[in-house]
């Protein structure tokens, strides 16, 4: 009885490390747990061939072959342990494989006299490596049995069921498996170390519970799949095996060696795993003589669905449904008519129908309402054409694809079956799956015909996307060559400005001087606000004849030596006025000593008087403008900080780009252009220098420029 428990163990233990390993080959809870089992039964089978073993040398091999499958329960028990608390679904670390280390030196050592020196049926001599896996096997399975104890205590509902049951089925094999292969032969005990290996069966029932009841893992739905299966073939092996072996021994008194045990503990296992399959081949040979024309209709429905989801275009799906129902029907042809586009469409693999054979057949069929036409059962007066020339073509079977005008509106089509091979003629169940197929095909064809329909939308939407996008492109041509025109008329109308706007500026300089004689203070005011405005405009025409010629490429910075505090002084000099009639405080405090650099001077100058215009024209009477400049170690830097109208954040990723002026700024300045801040950028971005801007609404912003030293602190041949 040992042998029929061995073997029933042995099979256990197999189909539940397959069913675990196949169900989710990459959770590593999975692959621990199916690893213990596969230790498992290398530990079952080493035994099972120890017992077997009547040589004495076999029987030393299969008794040191026993390490192998401890060691790789302990490793695999104490790992899966680790991922199932921690969930970690690491398969490998440096922590596993230290862990291995030990169990790898056992799996060599254990196949040498250092292991087992000698043993047989009666003896047992062991090696020092033997207590080397008593302690391995006691140190991993008290670890991990350990850590689940420590869970178990914190944990909660289903969690804790399957810790408990983990526990159970576990000390239930462990210990009494040690204590009847470990600990009994160190005293020379052995006639209970055949028994250990069935031990592990309280494990695998207990877990299975686990699995099946409380979800330990990921595979009770591939559990409940082959639960009949399995409960059903360990039926018949537990059954069968034990009638035979209780029958040969209580009954028979027959004397059954242990080998002869395992023989026929074999033969039953054979047998249970090969009926279904034996019972299948003579169904087949059964039905090719009594039902020649049997199918079965649910294998048939899969087929067809089968079909449906692989099929891309109309032609294929008919083609392969035709073949499928001439296959299923085992009938000589079969043919699918389907008219679509305003034009019939057909496929018949083997039949004589021609064209026109197609188009009279759907004719003759209009005239009746059926939805199945027998070709035998049609009597009335009005059918008689149509079944003389049906059983002219040798069809015995119409069904219409549809009682209503057809698919997506049209003209119905049908689907054909010729005579049968047998025979036989149609039956009920054979017209209901015809019809079922058809509702599946029907469906399938307005999907397909749905998808040509976007197939074609598309194309046609593409042709007028390239239609729209070739005007498209025409219509920037001409946009460039106006903006060209544009660039050029403000280049010239630039370039014409200057020259008067020059003379003005000088006549004025000179009459604010006396040279014409003494004006009155009146006078004076009103010729300052003239000159003003003129230097003014001298900047925004500037600004207009950089901007064209960054368009041309023509933009060069010219550099000079330039002192920079004093260019800031004069530029002050020429707004104090300015800031005096609008009461606001302007403040410089000159740096003394600040040393000369290569700057374009005309262009810095236009940056610096634009900056310093804004902050007087958007900060309010009474207000208060501070200019700044900075000589650090390694930069020199120029802020204009003012407590105005400031920039809204939403606007202020805009606020460089051309003619751009934030919501607030037009308001209070209604005739700006948007060039000054955007040429600013260039300017100071072509010198090698970058622009500083914080701003925030309603309190004011700070503008300015920072320069690397080592960048201007000589001249180059040019800038670009």
């Amino acid at each position: 009885m040992i042998g029929f428990v061995l073997i029933f163990t042995f099979v256990l233990t197999l189909i539940l490390f397959g069913l675990i390993l196949y169900s989710n080959y990459r959770a590593a809870n999975n692959i621990w747990l199916s690893l213990f089992y596969l230790g498992g039964s290398s530990w079952i089978l080493a035994n099972i061939l120890t017992n077997y073993s009547s040589n004495a040398s076999k029987y030393l091999l299969f008794s040191r072959l026993t390490s192998v499958g401890a060691g790789l329960m302990s490793y695999a028990f104490l790992n899966f342990c680790i991922s199932f608390l921690n969930k970690d679904n690491k398969i490998f670390d440096y922590r596993k494989i230290i862990l291995f280390i030990p169990i790898l030196f056992l799996f060599i050592i254990g196949q040498t006299k250092f292991y087992i020196e000698s043993a047989t049926a009666s003896t047992f001599k062991a090696g020092f490596a033997y207590y080397f896996l008593f302690l391995i096997l006691i140190l991993y399975f008290s670890a991990g049995s350990f850590s689940l104890v420590k869970e178990y205590r914190r944990a909660r509902g289903s969690r804790k069921n399957q810790i408990y049951l983990i526990l159970v089925g576990f000390w239930l094999s462990v210990i009494p498996s040690i204590l009847f292969e470990v600990v009994l032969p160190l005293f020379n005990i052995f006639k209970y170390v055949s028994v250990a290996p069935s031990m592990s069966i309280f494990f695998e029932i207990f877990t299975f519970i686990a699995i099946f009841r409380h979800k330990l893992l990921d595979v009770r739905v591939l559990l409940a799949k082959y639960f009949t299966y399995v409960l059903s073939l360990l039926f018949i092996m537990i059954l069968y095996g034990f009638i035979l072996l209780f029958s040969a021994k209580f009954i028979f008194n027959i004397a059954i060696s242990f080998k002869l045990e395992i023989v026929l503990i074999s033969i039953v296992s054979i047998i249970s795993l090969s009926f279904t399959k034996i019972q299948k081949y003579f169904s087949r040979i059964s039905n090719q003589i009594f039902y020649q024309d049997s199918y079965i209709p649910q294998e048939f429905y899969d087929s067809i669905n089968k079909i449906i989801l692989n099929s891309d275009d109309i032609t294929s799906l008919i083609k392969d449904l035709t073949n499928k129902i001439q296959e299923n029907f085992k009938c000589y042809f079969a043919g699918v008519v389907i008219d679509y586009d305003k034009k019939l469409s057909s496929y018949k693999p083997s039949s004589n129908l021609a064209e026109e054979d197609v188009k009279k057949i759907s004719y003759l069929i209009s005239s009746t309402k059926q939805q199945v036409l027998i070709t035998d059962l049609l009597s009335e007066v009005r059918e008689l054409e149509l079944k003389e020339f049906l059983i002219q073509k040798e069809i015995s079977l119409i069904v219409r694809l549809s009682q209503k005008k057809g698919i997506n509106g049209q003209n119905q089509g049908y689907v054909y079956l010729s005579n049968r091979r047998s025979g036989n003629q149609y039956n009920s169940l054979d017209i209901s799956v015809l019809n079922v197929v058809i509702t599946e095909f029907i469906t399938a064809v307005e999907k397909l015909l749905n998808v040509e329909e976007i197939k074609n939308l598309n194309l046609n939407l593409q042709d007028k996307i390239n239609a729209a996008t070739s005007d498209l492109r025409r219509s920037n041509e001409k946009l460039r060559q106006l903006d060209e025109s544009k660039d050029d008329f403000i280049s010239m109308a630039s370039h014409q400005l200057r020259t008067p706007l020059t003379s003005v500026k000088g006549y004025l300089s000179m009459v604010l001087e006396g040279d014409a004689g003494k004006i009155t203070k009146v006078q004076k005011d009103m010729l300052d606000q003239a000159f003003f405005s003129s230097q003014r405009m001298t900047y925004i025409i500037s600004d207009l004849l950089n901007v064209s010629r960054l368009k041309t490429g023509k933009f060069v910075i010219e550099r000079t030596k330039v002192n920079l505090a004093k260019l800031i002084e004069e530029e002050i000099g020429q707004l104090t006025e300015t800031a005096l009639n609008k009461k606001i405080e302007l403040i410089y405090d000159k740096p003394k000593n600040f040393p000369d650099f290569y700057l374009d001077e005309t262009k810095t100058r236009q940056v610096v008087m634009n900056f310093m215009d804004n902050a007087l024209y958007y900060t309010p009477h009474g207000g208060e403008v501070r200019v700044e400049l900075f000589n650090n170690d390694k930069t020199i830097e120029f802020r204009i900080s003012d407590n105005g109208i400031g920039v809204p954040r939403k606007e202020q990723a805009h606020l460089f780009t051309k003619f751009y002026r934030a919501g607030n700024a037009r308001k209070v300045r209604p005739d700006g252009t948007g060039l000054g801040l955007y040429m600013a950028k260039k300017v100071i971005i072509a010198e090698g220098g970058s622009i500083i801007f914080e701003s925030q609404e309603g309190e004011g912003s700070t503008f300015g420029f920072e320069f690397l030293k080592d960048k201007i602190s000589q001249k180059t041949e040019s800038d670009n």
